[in-house]
């Protein structure tokens, strides 16, 4: 993945030239670029959170966060004709290699660390239903359903029951 930082200065750019466009045709064109251009973002922003730093519950919310911007931005970007290609298009491909490739891993190794946090700062139940209430509120669980991603950990010695 390309520098954030001139990925960054790049969207600018083309923030600046559409505010810039004179005519419809020229606008259409900065439009359709910066639809893709979106979704890169989208991908470069979830490669960030993978790295940053901060709580397991901080870590968890930006990547899920992260996850739905990409999940928008491909929602956006397949609805345009020109962006229907193997690559972008739903399905396995798409799937396996966004999804799987560069979610999974990540947002489970994250969501395992604050659901084990949480069980060791506080009884089991109080943990459990702070979890699942996380899940909820967050929307987490109907975005894991719809992956078909299961979590499952492993209290281990970290439990305060």
């Amino acid at each position: 993945m390309a520098d954030v930082a001139l990925l960054r200065e790049a969207q600018g750019h083309l923030e600046e030239a559409l505010a810039r466009a004179g005519n419809d045709r020229v606008r259409r064109r900065i439009l359709w670029l910066k639809n893709g251009f979106d979704f890169t973002m989208a991908i470069a922003d979830a490669f960030e959170a993978r790295k940053a730093a901060g709580s397991s519950e901080e870590k968890i919310e930006r990547l899920f966060a992260a996850a739905k911007a990409v999940e928008a931005a491909h929602g956006r970007l397949i609805k345009d004709p020109a962006y229907k290609h193997t690559y972008y298009l739903p399905g396995r491909r798409f799937e396996s290699r966004c999804w799987d490739d560069w979610f999974k891993d990540p947002m489970r190794l994250a969501a395992e660390a604050y659901w084990k946090d949480l069980h060791a700062s506080l009884p089991e139940t109080q943990a459990a239903s702070q979890w699942e209430s996380f899940k909820r509120r967050s929307g987490l669980g109907p975005f894991l359903d719809k992956r078909g991603w299961e979590l499952a950990f492993d209290i281990g010695r970290n439990s305060k029951e």
